[in-house]
């Protein structure tokens, strides 16, 4: 071979610029939407992202500190939801209790 291989060629540094800038105006673009689902309905958006961590720190042995946070959030959001959740179950079992 003369001319060698292609695939021992270096990469063209614009390329690989533009895959990097696409790249992050992506995820910027759905941390931004993850953000606003947040806001509105924060209870299932934090135990989807929590068990997506969690898959995730499961499966890729070098991504052990990802089920560790996944695990965090997924604590923290249901225990937030029921003390939510339990004070007012808790007020409506009153009120039937007494006006049942």
């Amino acid at each position: 071979m003369a001319g060698g291989s292609w695939a021992w060629r270096p990469s063209r540094r614009r390329r690989a610029r533009w895959w990097l800038r696409t790249g992050m105006l992506l995820a910027v673009i759905g941390l931004r939407r993850v953000v606003c689902a947040t806001r509105t309905r924060w209870e299932p958006v934090c135990l989807a992202v929590g068990a997506g961590l969690m898959v995730t720190g499961f499966e890729v042995p070098a991504a052990a500190v990802a089920f560790l946070i996944g695990l965090g959030i997924m604590v923290v959001a249901l225990v937030r939801g029921i003390a939510v959740k339990g004070r007012a179950a808790a007020q409506a079992a009153d009120y039937w209790q007494w006006h049942g």
